[in-house]
């Protein structure tokens, strides 16, 4: 909400402009609280494994920059993208050789040879990629095809944020309390459920249903990101929780970067696919298309102010069904996630 509120009254930069101040801020706490507990100076000290950031740190910006610019590019055609993925390639390969066998990893790959570590971290990657797809696509097509202001976007879109407010203490309570696969199962299938009821959407979608559906979305979030924290790092002794809890939570803001990446490509497809389909109708002038042109001109239009409304309608509708298809492919990525938890030991 806020952040449409800034981009409609001063400018979207400013939405990630803000993030400057409140890091400095974030940074400048940290340091007054954690000050006390750095090594004395000759104290033994954990060797920092510099060529391992190195290469996470090139393999991941040039994987997100594939990501971010390939739609814009036209993927593989383009010369920068091919040499975002030969980077990227080069980059997690030479990582992959130097980590299993440098004594301090700054990744830890010997966590993904444990399967419940391993079943979390794929569960929370895809899971996660398809949730912050769905927040994504939903303002942007609000905003770009259905008439919404960003304010009312942000509005629309914000009530997912009240159910993960009111349900995170209680998700945390009952991860103690019960099977953490139980919890993640019926996080998966309420997405599942809303992600198809969310396929159907028309042009004559209310407002009312737009927020009302969205505002499970936080209870569905609360249930499987507590839960599969908590089973990622099952059954491992203290000294390896703090790098399987740091890795599981790269992943997942990895996975939140590019679900926005690949959401809105998806989205892009399936909108120029279903625009080809709409359009080669106009083409065969089918009965449809021939009792819209009589509307028209009973209407008083010409025939070229009739084929740029018919034009306005196709592009509008092409949007809503590309929409409605990534909703579907989001419901069914969480339908395989709801059997993979499964493959994961029960902790104790």
């Amino acid at each position: 909400m806020l952040g449409g509120w800034i981009t409609d009254n001063y400018h979207w930069s400013w939405i990630f402009n803000l993030n400057v101040p409140i890091g400095m801020a974030a940074a400048l706490v940290s340091w007054l609280l954690l000050r006390d507990r750095m090594p004395a100076r000759g104290s033994d000290r954990t060797r920092i494994d510099r060529v391992g950031l190195v290469l996470l740190a090139a393999g991941v910006i040039a994987l997100q920059t594939l990501f971010d610019q390939g739609n814009d590019d036209a993927w593989f055609s383009s010369p920068f993208i091919v040499g975002c993925a030969i980077v990227a390639v080069i980059a997690f390969a030479f990582l992959l050789v130097w980590e299993l066998t440098d004594e301090h990893p700054v990744v830890d790959l010997a966590l993904f040879g444990r399967r419940n570590f391993l079943v979390a971290t794929i569960a929370i990657t895809f899971g996660y990629m398809a949730y912050f797809g769905g927040i994504v696509v939903l303002p942007l097509w609000l905003q770009n095809d259905f008439g919404y202001t960003a304010t009312w976007a942000g509005i629309t879109t914000a009530s997912l944020g009240i159910g993960a407010v009111v349900f995170s203490s209680i998700a945390g309570r009952l991860t103690d309390r019960f099977d953490p696969r139980l919890l993640v199962t019926f996080g998966f299938v309420l997405f599942a459920v809303l992600s198809f009821a969310k396929a159907d959407a028309n042009p004559q979608i209310t407002f009312e249903r737009l927020f009302l559906t969205r505002l499970p979305w936080g209870i569905g979030s609360a249930c499987f990101l507590i839960p599969l924290l908590t089973l990622s790092t099952a059954g491992l002794s203290p000294d390896r929780v703090a790098g399987a809890s740091g890795l599981f939570n790269f992943m997942r803001l990895l996975a939140m970067s590019f679900g926005t990446s690949l959401s809105q490509t998806v989205w892009d497809r399936r909108l120029d696919l279903h625009d080809h389909h709409l359009t080669s109708q106009i083409a065969a002038r089918g009965p449809n298309v021939q009792a819209w042109f009589e509307r028209a001109r009973e209407a008083g239009l010409t025939h070229e102010q009739a084929m740029a409304a018919l034009s306005h309608t196709i592009s509008r509708q092409s949007a809503l069904l590309g929409l409605n298809d990534a909703y579907w492919l989001a419901g069914w990525l969480f339908i395989g996630l709801t059997a993979l938890i499964w493959f994961a030991r029960p902790t104790e």
